[in-house]
């Protein structure tokens, strides 16, 4: 299943192709991720409790 991203940071950071050509700071990337997933957990539980 394909992450929908919010911005262009985030399909950056999901991308192979992209984040070749992307500097990051240490962290960075970790962050992104941990948002994404962080909002994809709760579109879930929202889904399940409906």
């Amino acid at each position: 299943m394909k992450r929908k991203t919010v911005g262009g940071d985030e399909r950056d950071a999901f991308t192979r192709v992209s984040r070749r050509h992307t500097t990051w700071k240490p962290g960075e990337v970790k962050k992104l991720k941990e948002r994404a997933n962080r909002r994809e957990r709760r579109a879930a539980r929202r889904e399940l409790a409906a």
